[in-house]
Order: structure tokens, then C-alpha cells, then sequence
């Protein structure tokens, strides 16, 4: 067994770091928009950037236990959801850029 040496406290430590570390690395923190490119800020030091012209769909979604969202689809079929402050008003800056 994987975790058979370990101790109830130290298997709960180690799964409370994995789950931090998780929430860090995979939770979005900022979102910048320029006009070529949306950057997608994570928690650590994780940067993604998105051009803007390869936002194929851009639409506002309710999302259980969440709220309102901004779905994103990319020309390669890649999908992502993200939360900024004022949806609505993101995804319109989104579609004005790019024209959709």
C-alpha cells in the first residue's frame, strides 16, 4: 500500500498540502485584456495567455454554486470558464475586440 507508513495526521497534512497546492496552481486570481491577448492570472506564479484571435465563442453563463461566468471556446475546441468581478460586462469587452 501507497500511504500504509503513514500515521491518520500525517495522511491528513499531506493531503491538506496536495489540496493547497491544487487550489493555488488551478484558481484564477486576475484577468488582464488587451487588445491581441487575454491574460489569465493564476494564484501562484502561473500565467496564461490567450490571443484574442483564437476566441471563437464568447457567452455569459449561470453556473450552480458559482454564479455568473464567462465561457470561452477557442479555435482549437479548448473550452474555459472564467469569474471575473462583472461578467457581463467582460464578455462585451471580449466580443467588441473581437468582433463577435
Amino acid at each position: 500500500m501507497l500511504f500504509s507508513g503513514l500515521s491518520g495526521n500525517s495522511l491528513s497534512l499531506l493531503f491538506g498540502i496536495v489540496a493547497i497546492g491544487y487550489v493555488l496552481f488551478f484558481t484564477h486570481a486576475r484577468y488582464l485584456l488587451f487588445n491581441d491577448t487575454l491574460v489569465i492570472k493564476y494564484r501562484m506564479v502561473r500565467t496564461r495567455l490567450v490571443p484574442v484571435s483564437e476566441i471563437n465563442i464568447v457567452e455569459t453563463v449561470n453556473v450552480a454554486l458559482v454564479g455568473t461566468s464567462v465561457f470561452l471556446v477557442l479555435n482549437s475546441g479548448s473550452r474555459i470558464f472564467i469569474k471575473p468581478r462583472d461578467p457581463v460586462a467582460f464578455a462585451e469587452q471580449i466580443k467588441r475586440i473581437t468582433n463577435k
